[in-house]
């Protein structure tokens, strides 16, 4: 039987000692970060070629997060959050793996560094001046609406 490699040592401590334990997070949590990983190990075997029985620290790079977040929107057609929330469980695991594996720390460190992808923001739309004015005068409204600067410019702009 093989020795086990650095990043399954460290990947079971921090899922089963680190999270709970040590950090008190929710079950909820864990479990959100438990499912990261197998998705990454199974990019690594597709994509990279690599085993998960034989995969170190050292063989990850910032290059392969990242072409694995474009695999996640690629392939699976996840979007930007889903993609942000694997990426912060990615980098969580390097944060601790840094203290864990310092002759890696320099990796950790450039991996923990991967920017979030930036949500686009959704085009504001404004009313149209007929549909403020029905907002202005409701159906069936009746007598007389002070009129101040204010709304007058609702309406009319």
């Amino acid at each position: 039987m093989k020795k086990p490699t650095d990043f399954s040592r460290i990947l079971a401590a921090y899922l089963t000692t680190y999270l709970p334990s040590l950090r008190n997070v929710t079950g909820n949590t864990v479990s959100s970060y438990c499912d990261t990983f197998p998705l990454l190990l199974t990019f690594c075997r597709d994509v990279y070629g690599l085993k998960a029985e034989s995969l170190g620290i050292s063989d990850f790079s910032p290059g392969m997060i990242q072409d694995f977040l474009s695999w996640l929107k690629n392939e699976r057609g996840n979007s930007i959050s889903t993609r942000n929330q694997r990426l912060a469980a990615i980098r969580a695991f390097f944060r601790y793996a840094e203290a864990e594996s310092p002759e890696n720390m320099l990796l950790c460190q450039k991996i923990i560094q991967i920017p979030f992808s930036k949500r686009e923001k959704p085009v504001m739309n404004y009313l149209s001046i007929n549909r403020r004015r029905k907002v202005v005068f409701p159906v069936g409204a009746s007598g007389c609406m002070y009129w101040s600067t204010d709304m007058w410019n609702i309406v009319t702009s």
